[in-house]
């Protein structure tokens, strides 16, 4: 599965990482819109909005059709009237969790695109079947994978969030607001972070106790990632020109060219040159420089300045980063290939602060984000888990 479609870049060896600890492994909304859609398993969506999995589940789709109000761009990403609206997912046992006794742990996925994909709901329902954890998805974005991965923030998240916190804790009293958990790959690793690091205060999204992030291949130096895709053309990697491509047009006013080095970019177009000519988002990106507002780790894999781990409400941390064995070939875009170095930094950065902990989970044997789909439950609930 393409769950980035445009983005990766250089890997480094591993000895000239930051220092991390590594685990070697080989606004307000109302409840929105019920989908009036089928389950995915092919049952229909309940009248109420409830879907009923065959294990007993609460399993609702819902879409927030406010959210088509705010930046996004449908032009290259269409998904019909859906395109730009936000999305959420609810799964929970109701006979586990009550108002009379509510469950304390929500999982919140970040998802990369749609969040009623089999993908997303295996790892939903599963999540709620373990005791004491409710499951969510969010898609800020709907259909998912359109550039820039922020549009629209942090009104799109607020709107997710509120969409997931609100029914679950206030309305349905079902969790008790004390654990939440932000897990995500690819785009969903990236969205999360990139809010966080950029908006003045994220303590609103806390739960009152214990509060985790479990995010695998978050891309953070968007210039980066343009040198590793637009060198790729010159190693033989023929699907780096159109990841190449679509990330110019996203970020820049410049079209792409055929092939190129982004040391020689001519005419600026790469966003890696210093002499590229930003696009302007209105509305987004803080001054609407998403170029410069989605890259917090500079390709030196050091925070950019202004950005630090106190922007990072969330304390505790783990980070994965997958298939680094296949950057260095023509399968780095073919591979969706996320390497580690700006993964690496954030993850050391956070853990030289002594609010913060973070270790950093290396999978390079692995093709983009199937490790983290494969490990999910073990690599991020039992850890969570344990803090």
């Amino acid at each position: 599965m393409k769950l980035f479609a445009s983005l990766a870049f250089v890997t480094v060896a591993t000895a000239c990482l930051p220092s991390v600890p590594a685990l070697d492994a080989g606004q307000s909304t109302d409840a929105g819109e019920v989908d009036g859609g089928r389950t995915d398993d092919g049952r229909d969506a309940g009248a109420d909005g409830g879907m009923t999995s065959d294990g007993g589940l609460t399993d609702e789709v819902r879409f927030l059709s406010a959210c088509a109000a705010l930046p996004h761009d449908c032009a290259s990403r269409d998904a019909g009237a859906r395109c730009g609206q936000c999305q959420t997912r609810l799964v929970y046992d109701p006979a586990r969790c009550t108002a009379a006794q509510p469950c304390d742990r929500l999982l919140v996925l970040w998802a990369a695109m749609d969040c009623a994909s089999d993908e997303a709901g295996a790892q939903l329902r599963a999540t709620a079947n373990r005791p004491g954890w409710l499951a969510a998805c969010v898609q800020p974005l709907f259909p998912g994978e359109m550039l820039p991965t922020t549009l629209g923030a942090p009104q799109r998240d607020q709107q997710n969030l509120d969409a997931v916190f609100k029914p679950l804790r206030d309305e349905r009293g079902v969790w008790t607001g004390r654990d939440a958990l932000m897990v995500g790959c690819s785009a969903g690793a990236t969205r999360y972070p990139v809010v966080a690091a950029r908006l003045p205060d994220d303590t609103q999204w806390l739960a009152s106790r214990t509060n985790g992030a479990c995010f695998s291949e978050g891309v953070f130096s968007l210039p980066a990632q343009d040198r590793f895709v637009g060198d790729g053309m010159l190693d033989g990697g023929a699907s780096c020109a159109p990841r190449h491509r679509r990330m110019v047009e996203a970020f820049t006013t410049a079209s792409a060219r055929p092939a190129h080095a982004c040391g020689a970019s001519p005419g600026g177009q790469c966003a890696c040159d210093p002499a590229h000519s930003a696009r302007t988002w209105a509305g987004s990106c803080g001054n609407g420089d998403c170029l410069a507002w989605e890259s917090f780790i500079t390709e030196q894999a050091e925070f950019v300045p202004g950005v630090g781990a106190v922007d990072f409400a969330i304390p505790h941390w783990k980070l994965v980063s997958e298939g680094s064995t296949f950057a260095t070939g023509p399968e780095r875009c073919l591979k969706d290939v996320v390497p580690e170095a700006p993964i690496a930094g954030f993850c050391s950065a956070l853990d030289a602060d002594p609010a913060h902990d973070c270790v950093l989970l290396r999978r390079p044997a692995a093709p983009h984000c199937s490790a983290f789909w494969t490990n999910f439950q073990v690599e991020c609930l039992d850890w969570f888990e344990q803090q």
